[in-house]
């Protein structure tokens, strides 16, 4: 027997409709919990579909780009990257630059991230997909099994960010390790 879901099309936001229309255009951003309980999110990057794709995904040869987004801020960096690491200053189908562009309800949707992973106080690493709607943002799907290389091909290495690394300490458990991992890690 057969089971099916029928969801509601997502209606995304019109600005990410005018980067590329033919995909629900996602953020990907990933959150670390301490072992104190602290939240960290190391990276965030807008996926956008490409060649008349339906989806947004980023491997393989016809994956999408994928677009550093600013923790900070809440805007795309200057350029973005396929699977083949070609860079991308601006959409190839729709010629929209993605320098600087502001990702609309930012603020909310880091709000909506941390208040939903708090939820999972057992899943220590996720990466959360996001769509962003004309009325805010909405969870797409969490995943506990996600690569991190479009993050880290966008975002730079994560072994660079001290707030990653001092998550991952805590984790491992450093002083006990220390000497052993100390020339792998940026601290």
């Amino acid at each position: 027997m057969f089971k099916l879901l029928f969801e509601k099309k997502i209606e995304q936001h019109h600005l990410l409709r005018r980067i590329y229309p033919e995909s629900v255009n996602t953020i990907r951003i990933d959150t670390l919990r301490c072992v104190s309980g602290k939240l960290v999110m190391s990276g965030a990057l807008l996926r956008v579909g490409k060649g008349g794709r339906k989806v947004d995904n980023w491997s393989g040869p016809q994956g999408g780009i994928a677009i550093a987004i600013d923790l900070e801020k809440g805007c795309l960096n200057r350029g973005g990257y396929d699977y083949f690491l070609n860079e991308y200053p601006s959409h190839p189908d729709s010629g929209f630059s993605f320098d600087n562009t502001i990702i609309p309800f930012w603020k909310e949707l880091l709000g909506v991230v941390r208040q939903t992973a708090n939820l999972f106080p057992q899943a220590n690493s996720i990466g959360w997909d996001i769509a962003i709607t004309e009325k805010g943002p909405i969870i797409i799907e969490a995943n506990t099994d996600y690569g991190i290389t479009s993050l880290q091909t966008t975002n730079g290495p994560y072994l660079k960010k001290r707030d990653f690394i001092n998550a991952l300490n805590e984790h491992i458990g450093i002083s006990k390790y220390k000497k052993r991992y100390e020339k792998y890690f940026v601290v």
